[in-house]
């Protein structure tokens, strides 16, 4: 409810919209001072990475999984680890400490409506914000920049060597003139996570009205169950090949069919997955449904029961 109607339900979590305020930050390191709200810095280092790659051969007549292990140069968020492993063990090779770390802040912004502030303090889920693409027009110093990177030298963007490092950002800002929605609970004149029976916290900042806010939350719910029903099918067809992995194996010895049949029988698995979890999440999404076709299923079952009855009574 809006914050005005917040003395008639206490229990209900409540919205303001207004104006965002915050005080200018910065990563402390490179980035000017701006209007953030989320500052994400992201380091690279161009390093040693262990690899391996499993592979079936033949030895023997038999066909075997066989793994070999490789030491490969590539960019990585974590050269300290990246590179143990068999492939790099095996090369001597090992990467140099990074000397850029990663950042991450998290800027504590107000709300500002009819005058009256209102601090906005917690674990704030941002949604529906605007993100600004940092460039070196936003830097302390002129960097090396391909669009997405900044290189600490130019050689490193164009020719990396074993530790060369390199950072993007990601941050969300704000406009002062535009409307945002926060939504939670409040405590005098601060906005703070509305905790609800269940012990889930919500504390919302969002550009637009309440009413774009929740717009926004719909199609975030709905973008999660679509990835959660992928992910369903995915597990749930590999479960599958791997009960009948054995059976396949023996397909897969047939000449000239045996892989071509061993793919359509995983094609198959993976239909049936796809059914199966599509039912499943049907009926969790509209158990109502479900529920009021099963009764009148039930209804039908007792009506036809007693009109067969009926007909019986009447021909005895």
């Amino acid at each position: 409810m809006p914050i005005e109607q917040r003395t008639k339900a206490k229990e209900k979590t409540i919205y303001i919209e207004g104006n965002l305020k915050a005080k200018d930050v910065s990563d402390d390191e490179y980035l000017k001072p701006g209007p953030y709200l989320v500052i994400k810095r992201t380091t690279e280092m161009y390093a040693y990475v262990s690899k391996s790659k499993t592979k079936e051969v033949t030895e023997n007549g038999k066909k075997v999984k066989k793994t070999t292990y490789y030491c490969e140069k590539e960019w990585t968020n974590y050269p300290e680890s990246s590179y143990r492993g068999e492939g790099c063990k095996n090369e001597n090779r090992i990467n140099p400490s990074k000397k850029i770390s990663d950042f991450n802040k998290k800027n504590k912004p107000s709300i500002i409506k009819n005058g009256q502030m209102f601090i906005i303090n917690g674990d704030i889920e941002y949604i529906n914000m605007p993100t600004k693409k940092i460039t070196n027009n936003d830097l302390i110093v002129n960097l090396p920049y391909d669009g997405n990177y900044f290189y600490i030298k130019e050689e490193c963007k164009d020719s990396p060597e074993i530790g060369c490092e390199r950072f993007s950002y990601f941050i969300i800002t704000y406009d002062k003139n535009k409307t945002y929605t926060a939504i939670g609970d409040i405590n005098e004149q601060t906005i703070i996570p509305y905790i609800s029976k269940e012990e889930n916290s919500y504390l919302i900042v969002g550009e637009g009205n309440f009413k774009d806010i929740m717009s926004a939350l719909s199609s975030k719910d709905t973008a999660m169950t679509w990835i959660l029903f992928g992910i369903s099918v995915l597990c749930f067809g590999f479960g599958l090949i791997l009960i009948v992995g054995p059976f396949l194996d023996l397909i897969e010895m047939i000449p000239i069919l045996g892989n071509f049949g061993a793919g359509i029988i995983r094609f198959i698995l993976f239909v049936f997955a796809f059914i199966v979890m599509g039912i499943s999440f049907l009926l969790i999404e509209y158990w109502y449904i479900v529920l009021i076709l099963g009764i009148i299923i039930i209804i039908l079952l007792i009506k036809i029961g007693l009109n067969r009855s009926k007909k019986q009574e009447i021909n005895a």
